[in-house]
């Protein structure tokens, strides 16, 4: 047994030495390369190549030949080359968990790549600051960014780039507390890593979608999706990873107090992380091993299990695991009787919540600031491109134009300034012609009113008259008079309404159809309403005419605004009848 581990030992050292001598050599030749090359365009390409393939071997060299591609790339004014600099900088910064250096690089590579339009390095550097700022906690704008390199990825044949999309936008959904989304982009990256990935599904994606079932309420669906998870773990045989999916198997089983199958996987999930001395994965195995001892009503062992957690937790500074820890504490010495070290913890809990509180606090405002420079960078680079592409475009534009409008003055100065006159002087003499005619039939139709009024005031007073008349008359007699009355009030209301309708569509043509275009369920009454109103009459002369009480009239004009969409609106009835 020694012998054949000696000898798997030998062979992966004689894997990774392989790998190692083929990576130098294959720098080396770049490198040899790079010295002797002509093309300084080729030169700046061939830098960042060689910065690339230092990413994961020396980050210091990654550095080194990014800066003298990026120098070279200035002094030839060379933007591809640039961007690229720029970008392999952010890779690398991100690599070392430089999170703020890596976005002022991937956010300079991104001004340029949209410059050049290279719309597959605008896709990928919105997703990798988008997957920075999921990491920082700057959910906004990590979504921002990812749903722009989204609608790049899906115009372009890139499945497996558009599933990575998806599972990070799951993930920033996951974080914001939108567990449906969440979960709806992890099942699109899922679908796509079924169909296309040759190695099969990610683990991590089924433990995720798993999560969120749990969170969603849908626990055997979560199972299942674990169950899922850890076979692809175990056929791949990553300890670490199956101690994780056993241990959220186990607290499947602790939520649905299935005690004994809960109590096998956290066994088997804690055998693992204790030999790999995971630490922090320690803390939640603990923490659910404590719960697993309270259920069974063994407080002396969650008790024991809860300080293993809670000892960890400090040990790391994992706030959020030493606030939960206080709780459960409170809540075991609670079951045991001893109020004195129950209110102890509690305390405790509300003094590191309070303290967690003004931590997030200047998180946030740490966030904000590094978010401000970040945008302010972003802004001042857009700025001196939007300045250049003006002065570019002034100098153009000025001379094109400058040529224009010379051979056009020399063209048709003198003709524009005569048929200008022209058109001037018959404009001049239509206007006149138009407001003489129109005064005339304004006057006109004044004077109707004024007529029709007075008309209808001598035929109010005959009715009055023959209504007093009716009062000394015999009872045989007043049905007759009465008839009359009706006849008369009728006959002069529409004669009345005819005269003036006719006056008044002679001065202002179109006004019912435009009005109606715009309003088609006018009553007639509202429609009349509304030429007195075109007229500017007040509701005291309009009651003259039609004789009806001002509060009628006043009534009906309310009614009218109602009907037009005035009615919450500062906009008056003649003003806005003016435009028909």
């Amino acid at each position: 047994m020694i012998s054949k581990v000696r000898l798997l030992l030998s062979l992966l050292l004689f894997y990774l030495s392989y790998l190692t001598y083929g990576n130098s050599s294959r720098l080396d030749s770049l490198i040899q390369k790079v010295e002797i090359i002509d093309d300084e365009i080729a030169k700046c390409d061939l830098y960042n190549h060689i910065a690339e393939e230092y990413i994961d071997i020396d980050p210091y060299m990654t550095f080194k030949y990014a800066e003298k591609g990026l120098n070279l790339s200035l002094s030839l004014n060379y933007e591809l080359g640039m961007a690229h600099s720029y970008f392999v900088q952010g890779e690398v910064s991100e690599e070392l968990s430089r999170y703020n250096e890596a976005i002022d690089n991937y956010v300079s590579a991104l001004i340029i790549f949209k410059h050049v339009e290279r719309q597959d390095d605008i896709a990928e550097t919105n997703y990798r600051l988008g997957r920075i700022c999921k990491t920082t906690g700057n959910y906004e704008k990590g979504l921002e960014y990812c749903l722009n390199a989204l609608r790049i990825r899906e115009t372009q044949d890139e499945p497996l780039k558009v599933s990575r999309i998806y599972n990070t936008l799951g993930s920033i959904y996951k974080y914001l507390g939108d567990n449906n989304l969440a979960l709806e982009y992890y099942l699109k990256c899922k679908d796509i890593q079924e169909k296309y990935r040759q190695g099969g599904i990610s683990s991590g994606t089924y433990n995720y979608i798993g999560i969120i079932y749990k969170r969603l309420g849908r626990e055997e669906e979560a199972l299942q999706y674990y169950k899922k998870s850890l076979q692809i773990r175990e056929e791949d045989g990553d300890s670490l990873l199956m101690a994780s999916s056993y241990n959220n198997i186990a607290a499947y089983y602790l939520d649905r107090s299935e005690l004994d199958s809960a109590f096998k996987y956290l066994q088997m999930s804690r055998m693992l992380k204790e030999k790999y001395g995971d630490k922090e994965s320690l803390v939640n195995i603990y923490s659910n091993y404590s719960d697993y001892y309270y259920q069974v009503k063994d407080f002396n062992k969650a008790l024991e299990f809860r300080k293993r957690s809670l000892e960890i937790a400090q040990e790391l500074n994992l706030s959020l695991s030493v606030s939960s820890s206080y709780l459960d504490l409170n809540y075991i010495y609670q079951a045991k009787g001893d109020y004195k070290q129950a209110l102890d913890y509690h305390i405790k809990y509300t003094q590191i919540n309070d303290s967690i509180y003004d931590v997030d606090k200047s998180m946030r405002i740490a966030q904000l600031a590094m978010i401000y420079d970040t945008e302010l960078k972003q802004i001042e680079h857009e700025l001196e491109d939007q300045k250049r592409k003006f002065v570019n475009f002034i100098i153009y534009g000025a001379l094109f134009f400058l040529v224009v409008i010379l051979f056009f003055i020399y063209r048709s100065q003198k003709s524009k300034i005569n048929r200008q006159q022209l058109e001037q002087a018959n404009l001049k003499l239509e206007k006149e012609n138009l407001a003489k005619d129109l005064d005339t039939k304004k006057r006109e139709l004044t004077r109707n009113i004024i007529h029709l009024t007075e008309k209808n005031e001598l035929l109010f007073n005959l009715k009055k008259t023959l209504q007093k008349l009716k009062c000394n008359l015999k009872a045989e007699n007043k049905p007759s008079i009465q008839a009359v009355i009706n006849e008369m009030t009728v006959s002069y209301n529409n004669k009345m309404w005819d005269e003036f309708e006719v006056h008044f569509i002679n001065v202002h043509e179109d006004f019912y159809n435009n009005l109606y275009k715009s309003h088609p369920d006018l009553t007639q009454n509202e429609k009349r309403l509304a030429a007195f109103l075109k007229l500017n009459m007040s509701s005291k002369e309009i009651s003259m005419i039609t004789k009806q009480s001002v509060h009628s009239i006043t009534v009906a004009r309310t009614r009218l605004r109602k009907k037009l969409d005035l009615a919450n609106t500062d906009i008056s009835l003649v003003s806005y009848l003016e435009k028909f």
